[in-house]
């Protein structure tokens, strides 16, 4: 009986851990809005979220590319490979990949 109140404890813990945690963050998203400024994974999910959610815009801008190249491409994470790939998939635009060779 003694180790499942320890593994409770343990449990509850880590539930209010993940709780202060949460908080942080939602004190952080707020001062990012209140301050209108974007952090370095905003810099990447805001542009999908625009491409995603305005056709218009998407066009616009994929317009003006007849390529990308993406430099370095084996240490881009899969947040800014969908940027990529949202930026160059019609087929009038390429995509182009550079990687280094080991």
């Amino acid at each position: 009986m003694r180790q499942a109140a320890g593994h409770d404890d343990k449990r509850a813990l880590r539930a209010q851990k993940a709780a202060e945690v949460a908080g942080v963050y939602r004190y952080y998203e707020g001062r990012l809005h209140a301050e209108g400024v974007l952090d370095f994974a905003d810099l990447i999910n805001r542009p999908i979220e625009i491409l995603r959610g305005d056709p218009a815009i998407r066009d616009e801008i994929r317009g003006q590319y007849a390529y990308i190249l993406a430099d370095e491409y084996q240490g881009v994470n899969s947040a800014s490979a969908l940027l990529l790939k949202e930026l160059g998939a019609c087929p009038s635009n390429g995509l182009g990949i550079k990687r280094s060779e080991f």
